[in-house]
């Protein structure tokens, strides 16, 4: 929930009575010292935090954080470089490590200078497979689209650029060639592997290139029609183009590289 909506809750439970608001988490919460925790996840910042917990103590509510502590933090594993060697298997953090206790305690520092509430609800749940993972190799496995993720990352990392400057002219350029070229590429591509697959294998398993591709075209599809709508003046901003890029993150799969959020609870 956006901060609105969360106050329009409050609203809705104060009326029936109710004095206490758990806001649940996984990452979507800004924590100190952890700048990947949440990263392009659309997490509270510490001041909509505050705001939401300054709302429901005027309308007479407790908001206390629902935090989770060792696993359901399946997301956090996407950004490699950042926790990987702290994740024991699954979801689920390396108990032990001086790495992990950092994490926590930067968790609990921040929490206490976002809520009013002295109570937190600690989340320890469904850690099925603690203890029996192993450390994975660093640098993994290596996908097959290298070609059609260089060619992704270079047209958005100049969609941001246009934006971040406020050059629309620019912008619409970006939009309506760039990204047809490269959806006209990705298609063609497509076409291209289609026919060497179905020559060379069964045709088990091309459905899943089909998702993967398909994907990619739709993502592009859907970018190209919200910069053109924000160049036209029908948006007022694209807030995903104005979140800080960090740096020095390395990604090694289609699961990890394809999105930020959840696909699946296994990553």
């Amino acid at each position: 929930m956006n901060v609105p909506t969360v106050k329009r809750f409050c609203d809705i439970i104060a009326k029936m009575g109710y004095n206490t608001l758990m806001l649940y988490t996984e990452d979507t919460y800004e924590v100190d010292n952890q700048p990947y925790f949440g990263y392009l996840r659309g997490r509270y910042s510490k001041e909509e935090i505050k705001e939401i917990d300054a709302y429901c103590i005027s309308k007479g509510i407790e908001l206390i954080p629902c935090i989770q502590t060792l696993a359901h933090l399946n997301c956090i594993f996407k950004w490699w470089d950042a926790y990987e060697d702290i994740r024991d298997c699954d979801d689920i953090l390396l108990i032990g490590e001086e790495k992990t206790d950092k994490l926590i305690d930067d968790m609990f520092s921040t929490i206490s200078q976002c809520f009013t509430s002295k109570r937190i609800h600690i989340g320890m749940d469904e850690a099925y497979r603690v203890g029996i993972g192993k450390y994975l190799a660093k640098h993994g496995y290596q996908e097959r689209f290298d070609i059609i993720n260089g060619h992704l990352h270079k047209v958005c990392e100049n969609t941001r650029k246009a934006y971040l400057s406020g050059d629309k002219k620019k912008l619409l350029e970006i939009a309506e060639k760039d990204y047809t070229t490269a959806m006209e590429r990705i298609k063609n591509f497509h076409k291209v592997y289609q026919n060497w697959w179905m020559s060379e294998n069964k045709p088990h398993g091309f459905d899943m290139q089909d998702i993967r591709i398909g994907g990619a075209l739709q993502r592009l599809e859907s970018c190209k029609e919200r910069i053109i709508s924000y160049c036209k003046g029908e948006l007022d901003g694209i807030p995903e183009l104005e979140e800080q890029r960090l740096e020095g993150n390395t990604h090694t799969t289609w699961a990890r590289t394809v999105t930020p959020n959840v696909i699946s609870h296994v990553v």
